[in-house]
């Protein structure tokens, strides 16, 4: 009998639990209920380069699915921002299985800062358990402020040469705004260094005006550069130029300066065929049968009595000359060698301007000093300088008048910049430029930069050369040379 009724309690005991299961569902609401939170608007974009705030709205769509009847609350935020929102609608019913579009728009004040930033949008309910925290959204809003954006390469090195050239400097420009825009190109001709190298320098803009797209990609825009022929002694031809870029739109102005480095091509090399080899007696031939011819006439001259008297009347100039106490007798030569002695180093320039002297009359007598051993020669770049013999040769370089004057420059007015040294000096921006490079390349100034801005301060050493031509008289530091180490200034 119990054997009999064992299946039917089984029976009884399944359909049991069936039953059961949808009344412990039916406890929970939040069972099986899903909630989405969709942005449909791509990355946002704040233009603010125009100097007004901006309004940006944005869309998306809620879906809930499952559980029962309650109420959807949405929010919005800008992580990190406190700027005014709102969204449509912020509180809605919900049967629990629909979709509902939303709309928003955010604030974003003149003040903001340039970058990127996230807005957040986020459903919640009023009934607890209606459906899981976590339904939510986010997209990034753009903040723009300045609209142009521009990059280059600097120093920007170009090649010259000993004919006239023009080159190309290019950059690399892009509209960050939301509209799309026509863009003026600006470049200083003024900056080229005529004074440096003269010639005919100019500038030429293909592109002076452009148009770019809104959110455009990065476009190449170029500078033609015209480069006088280079004279052999310039290797190398440094300067600044000014460069703007003006948004027609907003009249927005980008301004940057681009350092050129104009290098002198090397000239090319001429080669030619190797020649055949001489055999070494060809070429004593000659000085054989001078040898001999000249041994045959001293002695046929010596052999008579007018001719031994010739003889020795000619080298007579010659023992003259040879005699070193009767050198300074001549009152040129020992003028200019008194002028050396006290003037240890002077060039060549220097004393035909002191002593007043003729090209041809100051060559004949320094060569004799220096063959008869008054005077040595140190060759100093273009120049050659003059010392006393025994005196020593010093190998140190020496300042220009002009670069001697920016130095004592820097050193009144620590900090200065290189217009300011300009215009006190009276010399253009292009030329104090160069010669600032060359005595920071010898350590006598170092050039600090901040930015657009460059100033300039003294090294030890170049604070010691301004004591030093601070504390000598006026007319002292006007007529010597301030000698300093390597490397060469240029």
């Amino acid at each position: 009998m119990a054997t009999a009724w064992a299946p039917r309690l089984l029976l009884l005991a399944t359909m049991g639990l069936l039953l059961a299961m949808p009344v412990v569902g039916a406890d929970d609401p939040a069972a099986g209920s899903q909630v989405t939170v969709s942005l449909t608007s791509g990355s946002l974009l704040a233009d603010l380069s125009d100097g007004n705030a901006v309004i940006v709205a944005f869309d998306g769509v809620v879906t809930v699915s499952g559980g029962t009847p309650s109420r959807v609350q949405l929010d919005a935020r800008v992580v990190g921002q406190d700027w005014d929102l709102t969204i449509d609608p912020a509180s809605y019913p919900t049967s629990g299985n629909e979709s509902t579009p939303f709309h928003g728009t955010v604030r974003v004040p003149l003040g903001a800062d340039d970058g990127t930033v996230t807005l957040h949008v986020q459903a919640t309910s009023n009934e607890p358990g209606f459906f899981p925290p976590g339904g939510s959204d986010a997209v990034d809003l753009v903040v723009v402020t300045h609209r142009i954006a521009v990059t280059f390469s600097t120093p920007m090195r170009v090649t010259g040469g000993t004919s006239p050239t023009a080159v190309d400097l290019t950059l690399q420009v892009r509209n960050r705004g939301d509209s799309a825009d026509t863009f003026a190109l600006g470049a200083d001709d003024d900056a080229l260094p005529r004074d440096v190298v003269p010639g005919t320098w100019a500038l030429q803009l293909p592109m002076e005006r452009f148009d770019l797209p809104a959110q455009s990609d990065w476009s190449n825009v170029r500078v033609r550069l015209e480069v006088p022929a280079l004279p052999p002694t310039v290797d190398e031809v440094n300067f600044s130029l000014p460069l703007t870029v003006t948004s027609d739109a907003t009249g927005e102005v980008w301004s940057g300066t681009v350092d050129v480095s104009v290098v002198n091509a090397a000239p090319p090399v001429v080669t030619h065929p190797p020649s055949r080899a001489v055999p070494w007696w060809v070429g004593a031939l000659p000085v054989v049968g001078v040898a001999v011819v000249g041994l045959i006439g001293l002695w046929f001259i010596g052999g008579t009595e007018v001719g031994l008297l010739w003889l020795l009347m000619s080298l007579v100039p010659l023992y003259t000359r040879l005699r070193r106490d009767a050198v300074l007798d001549n009152f040129s030569r020992g003028q200019i060698y008194g002028y050396v002695k006290a003037n240890a180093g002077c060039h060549y320039s220097e004393i035909q301007a002191q002593l007043e002297m003729g090209n041809g009359t100051l060559a004949h007598h320094l060569r004799v000093l220096e063959r008869e051993q008054f005077v040595r020669i140190q060759r100093d770049g273009l120049f050659k300088r003059f010392y006393p013999a025994g005196a020593p040769i010093v190998a140190d370089k020496h300042l220009s008048r002009l670069q001697r004057d920016i130095l004592v420059a820097i050193g009144d007015s620590p900090g200065t910049t290189q217009m300011r040294i300009a215009r006190a000096i009276d010399e253009s921006k292009q030329v104090v430029h160069y010669h600032v490079k060359q005595l920071a390349r010898a350590g006598l100034v170092v050039v600090h930069t901040d930015g657009a801005l460059r100033t300039l301060e003294l090294t030890a050493r170049g604070s010691a050369l301004y004591t030093g031509s601070r504390s000598a008289p006026a007319a002292s530091l006007a007529d010597e040379e301030l000698p300093i180490a390597e490397p060469v200034l240029e």
